[in-house]
């Protein structure tokens, strides 16, 4: 997956972007297909508090999440945790489809009476 870094009038250090780099990694394994690209905006607002937007898109869907918080640390876990979730709702409601679809597959079965065997 491609990252890509957008600071706007902040700096942040190695090891803050360390941590961030190795977070992404762990959220591929929420998504159903692997996602192409995560983009991270990070600024400082009026107030001094940090503002963090992260983005992910793949085929067929995009996760979109922003939060703000005192650090930069504290606002990427913020937005980390909300795009979580939207990945195991979107996960949850991909299988409820597959599992109607199976449902009513099996509903929609019959066997023919001239058949050789016996239920």
């Amino acid at each position: 997956m491609k990252t890509r870094f957008y600071f706007n009038g902040v700096q942040i250090k190695k090891e803050e972007k360390g941590y961030i780099r190795g977070k992404i990694d762990k959220i591929q394994k929420y998504f159903e297909k692997p996602a192409i690209l995560g983009e991270i905006e990070i600024e400082i607002n009026k107030r001094g508090d940090y503002r963090v937007e992260l983005q992910f898109k793949g085929p067929g869907f995009q996760f979109i999440g922003e939060e703000e918080a005192d650090t930069v640390q504290a606002a990427f876990d913020l937005v980390f945790d909300e795009l979580v979730q939207q990945a195991r709702e979107e996960k949850k409601k991909h299988r409820t489809i597959a599992k109607r679809k199976a449902i009513s597959l099996k509903k929609n079965i019959s066997i023919n009476k001239g058949a050789r065997f016996k239920l």
